[in-house]
């Protein structure tokens, strides 16, 4: 899932040059493109008849590059740069930043110090770099030394990124298309939520039978409705419970958070996006919101979410998870499945909950779906845009992808449905693949790093190893399984969520404007979360909140929502959208049934043994 737009200091470095002139220099080719001042050389020429990097000459030599990525959380491992070297000769250095505030991205652009190639999450920095002329485009440069490239981005995906000038100057990664989700439709298979809300599974029994008065061994437990424990006040009820009846103390987290919860918490309170005229709405001003945060204030105010969960790391959240302390888990499943895996391990299993706003509408989760999230750029300081561009080409190429993942056919897979074959009236365009005997092996015993396989590609698309796996998911591993069951059961409130994420004017004359108040209006809200939920009454919680908002408003928050649905119409109309997008708002759109335990059908039985 794409970050909304964040205002790091990259973006204050970037909208200062922005106010005060583009990068200058003579007029050269491509004049009129936002990289027209920038080289481009007359050699590497490649044709569309063969893959780019196949043809780069023996002559030319081995390159050094270096490729920074702002992350400190993210890694392209020694695997996939040996894949690069051995497949287009170019060494790449990878660069990494001390800690996440983006300082020493900004350091270098205000420096004029941008690596050969920069891999980035914040749409902000991407546009202004692209507008003021940092960026090589990447269909000009693919059109001259790498055509083939031309043909791995979709029409979805070059429409979403292009630039002013209508050329596209970087490549996504985890970027889903319609097409590539329907398909895995027509396998049969489902794509999972991005991330939901899990619960210790002997807990939520043991109220269950208290309070419904039944037993986790009758037919029927786990369909049942348990319509009340839905709403907040009757999940909290549950909570309060679970920590009175296992006498568990105030300082143990039964309840954990991450970056993502308040996300997270608005899709399952249902916070109205869009009106039913089709205009934006702003979060914060819900009712459905406000329950969120309210929600959040009983947790708290009862000792389920306690003040060490609120400023836990990622590490120490975790590490609650691993020892099975939180009944309560309000996290990115995903991101914590090797401690859900030790947890279970240790015999503390989690499952998957329905929760509803206090009117009791059922949630609208987004399921993995989505237009990109990490970007890579090339930068005109790179010396080699023709070899790195066919390096791109490599990466994003269905042959790049196959070698990094699986690895070679007839050593590590093999092709259980031939690319292009149909099969019970479904084509399977990359086929079907499995790894071979020995690697499974080696898989479920956690030893297959000899292999080189499941690398993702930097510039991965996420569909290619769903497509081509077999089972769901990518069931291989223990963890699969485990993720998946973590998050099925909620399968029928999920939706694709897609169309929601627009993007921005970058033409419009506030736009700087409208950035640096989208930042401002996004750290009030950040800074004085904890304010809000650590309030010792409701009242106090509610006042709190009412006294953002009003802050929000102070600064502009109608100009600011004029500007977005702006940009929100016209990202619709790019895409044949002429009314509604919000799903809820849909005429198609039919509420499921809420249930606390949500559809356990959905769930698929983890093997005794994963092989043989």
């Amino acid at each position: 899932m794409r970050k909304f737009f964040t205002l790091t200091s990259a973006a204050v470095v970037l909208a200062s040059i922005a106010l005060t002139g583009c990068v200058g220099g003579p007029a050269g080719p491509g004049e009129g493109s936002l990289d027209g001042n920038l080289p481009y050389p007359d050699s590497g020429y490649a044709d569309a008849e063969t893959d780019s990097w196949k043809q780069i000459g023996e002559d030319e030599g081995d390159i050094t590059i270096e490729w920074y990525v702002d992350s400190t959380g993210y890694s392209i491992n020694t695997n996939i740069l040996n894949a690069i070297y051995e497949n287009t000769g170019i060494r790449v250095e990878v660069s990494y930043p001390a800690t996440d505030n983006s300082d020493r991205l900004a350091t270098m652009i205000a420096g004029d110090m941008l690596p050969d190639i920069i891999m980035i999450t914040d749409d902000t920095v991407k546009a202004q770099l692209e507008e003021e002329g940092y960026i090589y485009s990447i269909n000009r440069l693919a059109e001259k030394y790498a055509p083939t490239l031309l043909d791995r981005i979709s029409e979805t995906e070059f429409d979403y990124y292009a630039a002013s000038d209508g050329n596209l100057y970087t490549l996504s990664n985890n970027f889903y298309t319609d097409e590539a989700v329907d398909a895995y439709s027509e396998q049969g298979k489902t794509l999972l939520v991005n991330g939901c809300f899990n619960v210790r599974k002997d807990y939520l029994i043991a109220y269950l039978e208290h309070k419904y008065g039944v037993s986790s061994t009758d037919d029927d437990f786990w369909t049942q409705a348990y319509r009340e424990t839905t709403t907040p006040s009757g999940f909290i009820e549950m909570c309060v419970w679970v920590k009175q009846n296992y006498n568990i103390a105030n300082n143990i987290p039964l309840a954990v958070i991450d970056s993502n919860t308040v996300n997270r918490l608005q899709e399952y309170f249902c916070v109205p996006m869009e009106d039913e005229q089709g205009d934006l709405l702003y979060a914060y001003e819900q009712a459905e919101c406000k329950e969120a945060y309210m929600f959040l204030n009983e947790l708290y105010r009862n000792n389920i979410l306690i003040s060490g969960s609120l400023s836990a790391t990622s590490s120490t959240t975790g590490n609650y998870i691993a020892q099975g302390y939180p009944f309560f888990t309000m996290v990115t499943t995903q991101n914590f499945i090797n401690q859900f895996n030790t947890a279970y391990q240790n015999g503390y299993e989690y499952v998957p909950v329905v929760i509803t706003n206090n009117a009791g509408d059922a949630p609208l989760l987004r399921n993995l779906a989505g237009y990109g999230y990490r970007m890579t750029m090339i930068t005109k300081n790179c010396e080699h845009v023709d070899r790195v561009i066919k390096m791109l080409d490599y990466l994003r190429s269905i042959e790049g992808q196959q070698s990094l993942y699986y690895g070679t056919e007839g050593e590590t897979f093999e092709y259980t449905i031939r690319p292009g074959e149909t099969v019970d009236g479904v084509t399977y365009e990359y086929g079907q693949i499995k790894y071979t005997d020995a690697v499974l092996q080696a898989i479920a015993d956690s030893n297959y790093a000899q292999y080189n396989i499941r690398n993702m590609s930097p510039i991965y698309d996420p569909m290619y190893a769903r497509l081509t796996s077999a089972v769901p998911e990518e069931c291989v591993t223990f963890n699969n399984y485990l993720l998946y069951n973590l998050k099925a059961a909620v399968n029928p409130y999920t939706y694709n969520k897609s169309i929601m994420d627009y993007t921005y004017d970058t033409s419009a004359s506030n736009y700087v404007r409208m950035v640096n108040l989208k930042s401002t209006l996004e750290k009030l809200w950040t800074d004085n979360f904890a304010e809000i939920i650590t309030q010792s009454s409701a009242q106090e919680a509610s006042a709190k909140y009412d006294e953002i908002l009003a802050s929000a408003r102070a600064y502009g928050l109608q100009t600011y929502m004029e500007y977005q649905n702006a940009s929100f119409r016209a990202y619709k109309r790019k895409f044949g959208i002429e009314g509604c997008g919000w799903i809820k708002n849909l005429d198609s759109y039919t509420e499921p049934e809420v249930k606390l335990l949500g559809d356990v059908s959905q769930n698929i039985e983890i093997p005794s043994r994963l092989y043989p």
